[in-house]
C-alpha cells in the first residue's frame, strides 16, 4: 500500500512493531502517525514550525526534533494516536 500526505520529503521514520504504528517526520514540519497493516494515517501532528529530521517513538511516547532546535514530547491515548505534548528548547541549532 502506499502511504501518502505529507507535501514534502520525508526526513526520518520510526516503526513500533507491539503497537503497529509506524511515525514519518517530514520537511513540511509535520509528522504522521500511521496504521502499520492498513496504512491509514491515525494522526497528524504539526508543531514544529521548521522541517523535522529526527524522532524516536515506543508504545507510549514519541519524541520529536526540528532543524530550529525544538524537541517535543507526545504521549500517545489508547488508539494509538499522539495528542498531549511538551515543548523543549535546550539545543541551538539543529539535531
Amino acid at each position: 500500500f502506499d502511504m501518502k500526505g505529507h507535501t514534502d520529503s520525508v526526513w526520518a521514520l520510526s516503526y513500533h512493531s507491539l503497537s503497529r504504528r509506524l511515525v514519518t517526520a517530514s520537511v513540511d514540519c509535520s509528522l504522521k502517525v500511521w496504521d502499520g497493516f492498513s496504512g491509514e494515517c491515525l494522526s497528524t501532528l504539526s508543531c514544529h514550525l521548521e522541517p523535522v529530521q529526527s524522532l524516536s517513538s515506543d508504545a507510549g511516547r514519541l519524541v520529536s526534533g526540528d532543524t530550529g532546535g525544538w524537541i517535543f514530547i507526545w504521549d500517545f491515548d489508547c488508539e494509538g494516536v499522539a495528542s498531549q505534548y511538551e515543548a523543549l528548547m535546550e539545543h541551538v541549532g539543529p539535531l
